[in-house]
């Protein structure tokens, strides 16, 4: 067979079919083989000849597509899919402020946005702006895995931008009745909010599976929209091995394929 210039590929029109067709595809010459595409309610070749549709099948057969390997597109054919795109296209959620969202243009689903810093120069505090921001301008699901805290400490957090003090200091709470605490908790997570905000429960857990098993439970099972990761530092220190910059990589492929997946923003 590899002798001809072309080889058009025409088995069952059933899934097994449409399967076996591509594992024989990937056995020829690239460029080499072509899969034909028949209407649904036939089953095979010989169904379609018999019941007098000759011409439509002479017709399958020329347009029979180059078999190209999952993931490789033709630009050519994808102009409606891009369309389509394009038209269901997600709006971006802008930052709550303004220089970052002249720079950037806001935050989008499907994208992951990293911060970097040196220790103690606020990425956290950042992460709890961005947290209560989503939570308050969307009416998206919001994910939060904060590897460092439990999730007492990552409400607080939110709360605290919410009554703009730093509301996990017990001198500052001393300050508030338990019912206004109590006011400030329902107002951020309770009214209006039921079931939108989740959180990572467990300190101390710093399994790369493990947190990328529950991402993606966030993602798929809870259809959180928004992902925020505090974050990447302690996931790289608890794996085996001494190079870092190695680590990092493969989380960040890890954490980049499973956003390209699931469409969340991280």
């Amino acid at each position: 067979l590899e002798s001809f210039g072309t080889i058009v590929i025409n088995f069952d029109n059933d899934k097994v079919g449409k399967e076996a067709a591509i594992e024989v595809a990937k056995v020829f010459t690239p460029g080499k083989a072509k899969i034909m595409t028949m209407p649904v309610d036939f089953k095979d070749a010989n169904d379609m000849l018999r019941q007098g549709r000759n011409q439509a099948y002479v017709s399958c057969f020329w347009d029979a597509r180059l078999y190209t390997p999952a993931g490789v597109l033709n630009l050519s054919d994808q102009l409606s899919a891009y369309q389509e795109i394009r038209k269901n296209k997600i709006p971006a959620i802008p930052y709550p402020w303004f220089g970052l969202n002249k720079k950037l243009e806001g935050m989008r689903q499907g994208e992951i946005v990293t911060i970097a810093g040196g220790t103690g120069l606020g990425k956290s505090a950042v992460t709890r702006e961005l947290e209560h921001w989503l939570i308050n301008q969307t009416e998206d699901n919001v994910g939060v895995l904060a590897l460092e805290e439990n999730w007492t400490r990552t409400a607080e957090g939110i709360m605290a931008i919410e009554a703009n003090v730093q509301l996990h200091l017990d001198s500052v709470k001393a300050n508030y009745l338990d019912e206004e605490i109590d006011d400030i908790y329902k107002k951020v997570f309770m009214e209006g909010n039921e079931d939108r905000v989740w959180v990572h429960a467990h300190h101390g857990v710093s399994d790369i599976e493990d947190i990328l098993s529950k991402l993606n439970y966030m993602a798929r099972g809870l259809d959180c929209k928004w992902i925020i990761l505090d974050h990447l530092s302690i996931l790289v220190s608890g794996q085996e091995g001494d190079d870092e910059r190695k680590s990092i990589d493969i989380l960040m492929t890890k954490l980049r394929s499973l956003v390209e997946q699931t469409g969340v923003g991280l």
